[in-house]
């Protein structure tokens, strides 16, 4: 009897490895190379500065775009580049999208009407923090209009959204942390 439960218990854990070697197999493996492209992949969709640029609304809720302390801050906040930010929504784009799915974002961010796009949303996200724009807005034709819905209504388009991203709890947590020591910094030093 003791025999039969060894054989049993020696022939799950055979499955489970086999089960959890073919999944393996399935889902291929990212190398250093492909990391280096999906960092540039984000900084190329612009997510970093979208997320530093979301950092003011959530950290100053209920501040006034008019209120010169809360100018001061988000002019601080949008000045910053964490490198971490980069790494981190890198991270959070490789568990979530195919080899696939990346190949499409890489080409439409890198196409004239992905980094339009691109520089579009940065644009509206700055503008809506009232920051004075050294460039005029950012103009889509109604063809390139098209091709970023299109985009956008892809699996790739839809996971590549910081609203996506933030989905993940411990993207957004992580994103928490960084942005509240860059709120710490601002506010240190504005106070000055």
């Amino acid at each position: 009897m003791e025999k039969i439960f060894i054989v049993t218990v020696l022939a799950i854990a055979v499955f489970n490895a086999s089960a959890q070697q073919a999944d393996s197999l399935k889902q291929p493996k990212i190398m250093m190379a492909d990391q280096m492209k999906i960092k540039d992949l984000v900084r190329a969709a612009r997510l970093d500065d979208l997320v530093i640029l979301g950092i003011p609304s959530v950290f100053f809720p209920r501040h006034l775009p008019t209120d010169p302390e809360f100018l001061k801050a988000t002019a601080c906040i949008a000045a910053k580049r964490n490198p971490g930010f980069v790494e981190l929504l890198a991270h959070a784009v490789e568990k979530t999208m195919s080899p696939d799915e990346l190949k499409s974002g890489h080409l439409f961010f890198n196409s004239d009407t992905g980094r339009k796009y691109a520089e579009l949303m940065v644009w509206q996200a700055r503008d809506e923090l009232a920051y004075k724009q050294s460039s005029s807005r950012p103009q889509l034709s109604s063809f390139e209009e098209e091709t970023a819905r299109k985009f956008l209504m892809s699996p790739a388009g839809s996971k590549l959204t910081t609203r996506h991203l933030f989905a993940i709890s411990q993207t957004a947590v992580r994103i928490l942390e960084l942005g509240a020591d860059i709120v710490a910094a601002c506010s240190a030093k504005t106070q000055k």
